[in-house]
């Protein structure tokens, strides 16, 4: 009878135990909504301009960062603000471009350890150096491993591209001075430059869940 006594506490004693290893294995794998993230990764930037309907594109390549802060409002569905720079010296120019955008993404399989996503956002894009500050749009697609229940990794590519393009007018003698062919002077004559952005750019980031 004694024995059978210790062994109905050493069965209660395995079930508290065990039922607390699973409360916190449960919170353990709670479901974590807010995230931080910090990628670098390599971008082609090409800008584009048109004088008088005549237009002309460079590009310039180069290395890139982002920082990107998000909240998944469900599992699947998450909104993310996507800040990023890029950054490029050559010869004497340097060139600086940012953006700003506020993405809405969705993961196809949130819970497993690799889980695919496209995102879509709208927001700011522009060369600092050039006082370009474009309104733009933003499309993507990656895969995120899920290293742990904090711990992510994230490869994305990302395309954007200027929604509006900017717009100045200056006069030939504003550009190169008083030009006569016979005896007319194009000082007054109007130029009209258009310029836009697109960029494409690809990215390893390492995240992380609170």
């Amino acid at each position: 009878m004694k024995n059978l006594g210790m062994i109905s506490y050493a069965a209660l004693a395995a079930t508290i135990l065990a039922g607390t290893a699973l409360a916190d294995g449960d919170k353990t794998n709670k479901f974590k909504p807010f995230y931080v993230k910090a990628s670098a990764g390599y971008e082609i930037l090409s800008r584009k301009t048109s004088v008088n309907s005549v237009s002309d594109s460079a590009s310039i390549n180069g290395p890139a960062t982002k920082f990107s802060i998000g909240y998944h409002f469900a599992q699947s569905f998450a909104t993310e603000l996507d800040l990023g720079v890029f950054y490029r010296k050559e010869n004497d120019s340097h060139t600086v471009k940012y953006n700003a955008f506020v993405n809405c993404q969705y993961n196809f399989t949130p819970t497993s350890q690799f889980s695919p996503y496209i995102k879509a956002g709208l927001g700011y894009h522009g060369i600092m150096s050039q006082k370009i500050n474009l309104p733009a749009a933003a499309v993507g697609v990656g895969i995120i491993y899920n290293a742990s229940n904090n711990i992510f990794l994230d490869i994305g590519y990302t395309f954007s591209m200027s929604i509006k393009s900017k717009v100045e007018e200056q006069t030939v003698q504003e550009l190169t001075g008083d030009i006569k062919v016979g005896n007319l002077n194009l000082k007054d004559v109007n130029v009209k430059f258009n310029t836009s952005l697109t960029a494409h750019n690809i990215a390893i980031g390492v995240g992380f869940r609170f």
